[in-house]
C-alpha cells in the first residue's frame, strides 16, 4: 500500500474538512452564540493537520484499488475524530468520546445521540 499517497488524500479531505466549518463560525460569530471561537480553533487544528498531510509528495504515484479502500475508510475515522473538535472546545461535550460518537452519528445519520436537554 502507498503510504503517502493515501496520507495525501486525507490531507485534502481534512482541509475540505475545515473549509466547511467556516461557515458555522460565521454563523456562531453573527448569533453572538459563543461557540465562533471554538470552531475557529477547530478548523485551524484541522487544516493544519489537513496542509501537511496535503503537502506529501506524491508524483509519479499510481492509486492502486487498495489505496482507494484505504482512503476511504480512513477518511470516516479521521473525518469523525476531527469533527469532534468543536464539541470538546465549546465545552458542549467535554468528554471526547461522546463528541466523536455524535459526530458519527451525525455523519452517519443514524439519529443516535448522548446530548440531553
Amino acid at each position: 500500500m502507498n503510504y503517502r499517497l493515501v496520507f495525501h488524500i486525507l490531507g485534502l479531505i481534512l482541509r475540505v474538512e475545515a473549509a466547511s466549518m467556516l461557515p458555522a463560525m460565521v454563523i456562531g460569530f453573527v448569533s453572538g452564540g459563543g461557540d465562533a471561537t471554538a470552531f475557529l480553533w477547530s478548523a485551524l487544528c484541522t487544516l493544519a493537520v489537513g496542509q501537511s498531510l496535503a503537502m506529501l509528495p506524491t508524483k509519479g504515484i499510481k492509486m492502486q484499488a487498495r489505496d482507494g479502500f484505504a482512503a476511504v475508510a480512513l477518511s470516516w475515522i479521521v473525518l469523525s475524530l476531527f469533527g469532534a473538535l468543536p464539541y470538546v472546545f465549546s465545552g458542549v461535550l467535554p468528554n471526547y468520546a461522546d463528541a466523536v460518537f455524535e459526530t458519527v452519528s451525525g455523519f452517519t445519520t443514524t439519529g443516535a445521540t448522548v446530548l440531553t436537554f
